[in-house]
């Protein structure tokens, strides 16, 4: 390489150079400059965050355990789920907020909204625990015969199934089937699931779903009630029986046992192209849903049935404050059409049909799209036991179900069975969204726009999709006015929000 050469390289570096740091100091000046409004905890006032614990010897255990290993759970430095249980309650919730601010300053259109907790949190000192009433755990072989079977949760970014015993976040009632499902599925002949032999004919348990709520007689309406379903490569229904009759006999709260074969390869827990067959018991697990805390005749509970297949949300109590917020935010009206996009069993459309009755009226239409059969199956019994006689699931991909929704709405328009304009000081359109943590597609971000509803409130579990979804949504003409953080899983990074949308020109 001539000298020439070797200048032009050695400037054509430094140009490089210069560049990266340029970049480097806009994007932290663009962090500097946000200005989201930090709401300030009592308890945390000039409050300082622990820096990451630097005597960890395990690179590893430094990326997903980052405040150490000395906590409440003795598990902590093996599982590795709740990374924050080192931290006070209200640093845990300041390290929350500072995380979705953070990613709020990404994106210039989200940098002015004002983050908010959940008001419970302002008179809570201790993080919650125990607040897992669901838990998926895989069930892989043990280390010997005295320990045959493993029932736990994946370490970080490993193969390594940790055995969870006495788990400081589930449920009492929980731990104690784990324990009891150790010793009984060997003694019956069940045998743990391993990929290795995974064309085996044995019954093999290869994932358990345990779900607690209430029962759905009304004499055992208040008592605690366990779902199990078990998900194994092959039914065996006489070993099945006798777990059954063993787990019946040591744990009374159970309210029903469900099987579900499941052959796919991966990790997928359900194979939702085949039914859950009953085994014994309720054919379903029941909660009760309130608008508000207060003891009120008028707003009676709503029962919702969740089925084996269908989601729930494993932290009912703060879910439930976070429903309360959508029906807040959103404020239905009679005569409102409502739209509850991943409408799951149909918990928060049929609340905010309820809370459209006690503003005086039914809602004109609830419309709740969900993919999953089982959860619409539970959605339409919900709202027939209820008696909300306007709601109506639709089953399909959101992004398919949209525009054809919007094409039956024009053709009522037209015919007159609908206001001409909407919206209208009679009618208004409100859509709920409660996505995976995947988010939304683009597609169905823009058939929610082409809607053109009055609000959109928006409920996630994932800080960075929903941060992306918020900016494209911005651009398609609605601006988040506020977010609201409930601490759904307590001691994890994880937090759920609810965030209000409205048209540009109403927010400008």
């Amino acid at each position: 390489m001539s000298q020439k050469q070797k200048k032009a390289k050695n400037k054509f570096k430094s140009k490089t150079r210069q560049s990266k740091k340029l970049q480097q100091g806009s994007q932290s000046q663009a962090k500097s400059q946000a200005k989201v409004e930090l709401q300030t905890l009592p308890a945390t006032k000039n409050a300082k965050i622990p820096q990451k614990n630097q005597s960890l010897d395990n690179k590893k255990e430094k990326t997903w355990l980052p405040f150490g290993h000395k906590g409440p759970c003795s598990q902590l430095a093996e599982c590795g789920a709740c990374p924050l249980l080192p931290l006070t309650a209200s640093e845990q919730y300041e390290w929350k907020r500072q995380n979705l601010s953070d990613y709020f300053a990404h994106y210039s259109c989200l940098q002015s909204v004002n983050i908010h907790l959940d008001a419970h949190l302002f008179n809570q000192t201790q993080p919650d625990v125990h607040y897992r009433y669901s838990a998926k755990p895989s069930v892989r072989p043990g280390l010997n015969d005295q320990a045959p079977f493993k029932i736990g949760l994946y370490q970080p970014k490993s193969h390594n199934l940790v055995d969870l015993e006495a788990c400081l976040a589930q449920s009492p009632l929980i731990n104690a089937l784990f324990d009891s499902l150790r010793v009984f599925c060997p003694a019956v002949g069940l045998k743990a699931y391993q990929h290795s032999e995974e064309h085996d004919s044995s019954c093999r348990l290869r994932y358990i779903v345990i779900r607690q709520g209430e029962h759905a007689s009304a004499t055992k309406a208040k008592q605690p009630a366990l779902y199990l379903t078990l998900i194994v490569l092959n039914a065996d229904q006489d070993k099945l029986m006798t777990l059954v009759g063993l787990l019946r006999s040591k744990h009374p709260e159970l309210s029903g046992v469900a099987v579900h074969e499941n052959h796919l390869s991966g990790n997928a827990i359900f194979d939702f192209s085949k039914p859950s067959t009953l085994l014994w018991g309720e054919p379903a697990l029941y909660h009760h849903l309130k608008l508000t805390s207060d003891i009120d005749p008028l707003k009676k509970p709503l029962k919702i049935q969740v089925s084996a297949t269908s989601f729930t949300q494993v932290n009912p109590v703060v879910a439930e404050r976070a429903y309360r917020k959508v029906v807040e935010q959103l404020n239905p009206q009679p005569n409102d059409l409502v739209i509850d996009l991943y409408c799951g069993v149909g918990s928060i459309g049929l609340l905010l049909a309820q809370q459209a009755r006690l503003n005086g009226g039914p809602l004109k239409k609830l419309w709740g799209l969900e993919e999953t059969q089982s959860s619409i199956n539970d959605a339409l019994t919900n709202a027939e036991h209820n008696h909300i006689h306007e709601a109506e699931f639709i089953l399909g991909r959101a992004e398919d179900q949209l525009d054809l929704l919007k094409a039956q709405l024009d053709n009522e328009m037209i015919q007159e069975k609908l206001p001409k304009k909407l919206p209208n000081k009679d009618s208004q359109l409100l859509i709920a969204l409660n996505p995976s943590r995947r988010g939304c597609h683009p597609n169905v971000l823009e058939a929610i726009t082409r809607l053109k509803p009055n609000k959109i409130v928006y409920m996630s579990c994932h800080a960075r999709t929903l941060s992306r979804d918020l900016s494209l949504l911005a651009s398609l003409g609605y601006q988040t006015q506020e977010t609201t953080l409930f601490d759904m899983f307590p001691g994890s990074f994880h937090y759920e929000t609810v965030s209000l949308l409205i048209p540009n020109h109403l927010g400008s």
